[in-house]
């Protein structure tokens, strides 16, 4: 909180499934309090397939020769 009135932006990192909700609800405080502005959240370490919806992968042969796996 020292630094805000110096910063153009705060950035909240938080991790998926490690990331105390008790933290997320603190800094959602602090933004409808006006002590923050401009604020965005980033989250990392989001697990795709546990996401509902469209989900799209694409893979490779398994019968294919892989590369540095030939003998000679």
């Amino acid at each position: 909180m020292l630094i805000t009135p110096y910063a153009d932006t705060t950035l909240y990192v938080i991790r998926s499934r490690f990331t105390n909700k008790k933290l997320l609800s603190y800094s959602n405080e602090l933004i409808e309090s006006n002590k923050l502005v401009n604020t965005s959240y980033l989250l990392n370490g989001l697990m795709l397939s546990r996401l509902y919806g469209y989900n799209y992968n694409y893979g490779y042969n398994n019968n294919l020769k892989k590369l540095g796996t030939q003998k000679y």
